[in-house]
């Protein structure tokens, strides 16, 4: 069967602003999102590589370089995509080699906007990076699925070609479309104060060397007790994950007083306003909201699950997420195209300084939901375990990523040593997972 026909890649696309607003964020954290791949068995090195090479001509985006030194920042196609470093075998399994490819610093100019290392012994890990100016974490798991089409398609027929994603809509606008009007405009004035009391402690601010990592697993019999409890008190399984955060935090208190409420920063997927529930291409479609508690001593996680219920389903009734986005996307059109995209990177910058000198900052709790094993299923070898991990994030702030994948949790964070201390990232980890295990019957 002859190749089909590839069709002429633009040279430039235009950067939708929340890839602005991520791009800009680097200054307090590497911005890299990663899914990894437990198999039984091996991957054809061939498939993988082809695989690999075809999803930047399948989402263009991801062929392309950020160039951000310009009034409008935008996505150039590269001309070197052959010598990029997308795809490699590492033959070795050391937990070592596979953390130091996740907390590995990438520059969305000169690195490619995904990368994908296979390490390999007698099974194979896959792990998949990719750059928050690109994807968020939905549009990153959207990378893997589209990876794992490429592949069985390859292996169905070794001279398959995608057809490029060239009308796929990258902006919010995706988005703002499905909401009335005059919701908009109410929604443009609910924004909410970011600031915050807490922040994780630090020993030498603003230093970002010792990228680590710290992972949790919870098992399924665990979770499902843990889904049990939640269901009784007609909770979610991230409002459990929220209680236990808050009273982790509790525990560590480093805030300014008993009287200042905990805040933690929620990630929301906006892609819930889209009536497939599905972007039109990979991209950044993420908002946030910012609960907070005053805290409670002796509290029991009861009580603590039913204020963090009460204050999620005042957001819930109200688009959440979304108020902030729409504001945060019209004033950065209105700035890069008036004064320039330098104003907005020096006041996250600005922003970034605060932080460091006042040691502040709301920790991230990002879940990045289920692994479908369905669009993860390989055709020529099995799947064991998947789970993501977030970017590695510059003291004082502090992430906790959840995913899940065929009933177990993974938890983890990302974290510079130098700046904050192993130990207290284990101490907070170990407490999130005694909060959540402790309602287990």
């Amino acid at each position: 069967m002859l190749e089909a026909k590839r069709v002429k890649i633009p040279d430039r696309f235009p950067a939708a602003a929340l890839d602005i607003m991520n791009f800009g964020i680097r200054v307090f954290a590497d911005q890299q999102v990663h899914y990894i791949v437990e198999f039984e068995g091996r991957l054809n090195e061939r498939l993988a590589s082809k695989a690999a090479k075809l999803l930047t001509y399948a989402e263009p985006v991801l062929g392309c370089r950020f160039v951000s030194n310009t009034r409008r920042p935008f996505w150039q196609k590269r001309d070197d995509l052959e010598e990029t470093d997308i795809f490699s075998i590492i033959r070795s399994k050391k937990n070592s080699d596979i953390r130091d490819f996740i907390t590995m610093p990438v520059d969305p100019y000169t690195d490619p906007q995904v990368q994908l290392r296979i390490f390999r012994s007698s099974n194979d890990i896959l792990c998949l990076k990719a750059d928050h100016a690109a994807a968020d974490a939905a549009g990153a798991k959207d990378i893997l699925y589209l990876f794992v089409k490429l592949y069985n398609a390859l292996n169905d027929n070794p001279n398959y070609i995608p057809v490029p994603n060239l009308k796929g809509r990258r902006s919010m606008n995706q988005v703002i479309e499905n909401i009335p009007l005059k919701k908009r405009i109410s929604l443009f004035r609910q924004r909410e104060n970011m600031s915050s009391p807490w922040g994780f402690p630090v020993e030498n601010p603003g230093n970002t060397d010792g990228r680590d990592i710290d992972i949790r697993f919870i098992n399924s019999v665990q979770l499902n007790k843990i889904k049990e409890y939640g269901r009784k008190n007609k909770a979610t399984l991230n409002d459990m994950l929220l209680t236990a955060l808050f009273r982790s935090m509790l525990k560590m208190n480093n805030s300014e007083s008993d009287e200042y409420p905990l805040k933690v920063m929620l990630p929301i997927d906006l892609r819930r306003y889209i009536s497939s529930n599905k972007a039109e291409a990979v991209c950044n479609l993420s908002g946030s909201v910012y609960p907070e508690l005053i805290p409670v001593e002796n509290e029991s996680f009861t009580g603590t699950l039913k204020r963090v219920k009460k204050q999620m389903n005042i957001y819930k009734s109200s688009y959440p997420g979304l108020g902030g986005m729409i504001y945060m996307s019209m004033l950065i059109n209105f700035v890069t195209r008036t004064i320039g995209s330098k104003k907005i990177f020096s006041i996250m910058q600005n922003m970034h300084k605060l932080s460091v000198t006042y040691g502040k900052s709301s920790p991230n709790l990002s879940n990045f939901g289920i692994i479908n094993s369905e669009l993860l299923n390989f055709h020529d070898v099995k799947v064991i375990n998947s789970y993501g991990t977030g970017p590695v994030m510059f003291g004082p702030g502090f992430m906790l990523a959840v995913s899940g994948y065929s009933g177990r949790l993974t938890l983890s964070s990302s974290y510079c040593s130098a700046c904050v201390n192993r130990v207290h990232i284990k101490q907070f980890l170990d407490s999130v997972i005694l909060e959540l295990t402790s309602v287990m019957e």
